[in-house]
């Protein structure tokens, strides 16, 4: 998920894998954006909260890590993923606009930009 700050977006991503904790699938939610304010602990105590964490692995990084470490917690939680492949029915990243911005050509230049 990538999108403006204050529009909703962490707590659709946590209703979307809230949703899921009746059913078993299992979950990894990477809290990087506004739900990383606080390091994810309000994110994994909504979690808790819906009874989801039973079936979800979080990944959260601290709110003021580099873009190099938002960028390692955004490859553990795809690593998580993928590791747990055969069970793993959703994947969320909250926010991934770091991975977006800093991987797309500069308009003017076409080279990745830089932070």
């Amino acid at each position: 998920m990538a999108g403006e700050e204050g529009t909703g977006l962490s707590q659709m991503g946590i209703s979307a894998v809230a949703a899921q904790a009746a059913t078993g699938v299992r979950c990894v939610y990477g809290a990087f954006g506004a739900a990383a304010a606080d390091s994810g602990a309000g994110a994994f105590q909504a979690l808790k909260d819906a009874g989801a964490m039973e079936h979800t692995t979080l990944v959260a990084c601290s709110p003021d890590a580099s873009l190099a470490e938002r960028y390692a917690a955004t490859c553990a939680a795809f690593a998580v993923a993928e590791g747990a492949r055969a069970e793993v029915g959703l994947s969320l990243l909250d926010d991934a606009s770091h991975v977006i911005l800093h991987s797309m050509p500069c308009k003017y230049t076409q080279q990745p930009m830089k932070s």
